[in-house]
């Protein structure tokens, strides 16, 4: 048993991705942490009234142009670093930012 009961470890495979992270999830960490760092004085402001959850979609929505490159910017990057073992990078079609469910609507 791993130090999570009940869950068995997984068995690593070679052809397999990582499971500790996801290109689509960590870009989006990246861009949200671009506009805070972008627009510290509105997250402050918002943050003891939304909290850090609503604070981020509270800059996302105010800020969907700049956000939505952000965004972009850091699954180009992801797909870069973390290319396939092949070495082919992802394909156009696992890095579109339409098919990233944003969190903020």
């Amino acid at each position: 048993m791993s130090i999570v009961e009940g869950l068995r470890p997984l068995a690593p495979v070679a052809s397999a991705p990582s499971r500790l992270c996801s290109g689509a999830g960590l870009a989006r960490l990246r861009a949200e942490a671009r506009l805070i760092r972008r627009y510290p004085r509105e997250y402050r402001r918002v943050l003891p009234i939304e909290g850090h959850v609503g604070a981020i979609q509270h800059l996302v929505r105010s800020h969907r142009p700049k956000y939505d490159r952000y965004l972009l910017e850091a699954l180009i990057e992801h797909d870069r670093l973390f290319r396939r073992p092949n070495g082919q990078a992802s394909s156009s079609a696992d890095t579109t930012t339409s098919q990233i469910p944003a969190r903020a609507g």
